[in-house]
């Protein structure tokens, strides 16, 4: 779902910002039900079981920060295959805010990330991790989700525009992922896209990724 990339970004953790509780209006009842929702141990396992030649089975891990990490809602994040969840292929860490009624995630990556492997499973890992240790991502390469009432699911999608760049082949190519989000349930499209002509470079043609939700983990506040 959340697309880290190393080399990407500048030395920087999250703005300052001011101290605030859960009953804030930085804490909203839509923030504590997005950040409810994506808490948690996610896996493809039905996707990778029923179509095995499509699709490996991988799961996603969204372990909570203390509150006070990077001042509000922050997980630590690892993308895996099921039979090395201790060598994850994707880290970092994303943090939630609202503006305007939008849900929007930060992502960061970190330095020296194989010294926090398996840290969603195990939060003792991440004793160490500060936030001198992130690297944040261009803007463009965050995610903006609207909620949906009646059906009780979250929408989302990279930044407006071509901002989360990545080279691919010798070519310039741009992030675009869509998100649905639910209390169990999640799928995520990410593809690489031709900055000149829109084409699909990279990604899945086989449709999303979908995950169930395996475990829940408790937000602190």
């Amino acid at each position: 779902m959340f697309f880290f990339i190393s080399s990407l970004g500048n030395k920087l953790p999250c703005k300052k910002k001011k101290n605030f509780s859960k009953n804030s209006p930085q804490m909203s009842d839509k923030l504590t039900k997005f950040a409810s929702f994506i808490a948690g141990e996610w896996t493809n396992k039905k996707q990778a079981t029923e179509f095995p030649n499509r699709w490996s089975h991988i799961q996603v891990c969204f372990q909570p920060m203390e509150f006070n990490f990077l001042n509000g809602y922050s997980f630590y994040v690892e993308s895996a295959y099921e039979i090395s969840l201790d060598e994850p292929y994707k880290t970092g860490i994303m943090c939630v805010e609202e503006k305007d009624g939008i849900i929007k995630t930060k992502n960061f990556s970190i330095i020296r990330p194989e010294d926090f492997w398996y840290g969603s499973y195990e939060p003792s890992l991440l004793k160490t991790l500060t936030k001198e240790k992130l690297i944040s991502l261009p803007a463009g390469c965050n995610t903006e989700f609207e909620y949906d009432s009646e059906k009780e699911i979250f929408t989302g999608h990279t930044t407006a525009g071509k901002g989360c760049i990545i080279p691919r082949d010798g070519k310039s190519t741009y992030l675009d992922s869509t998100f649905i989000l639910g209390e169990n349930e999640y799928s995520s499209i990410d593809v690489g896209k031709d900055v000149e002509n829109d084409k699909q470079i990279w990604g899945t043609t086989e449709g999303p990724f979908i995950f169930f939700k395996k475990k829940t983990f408790s937000i602190s506040s």
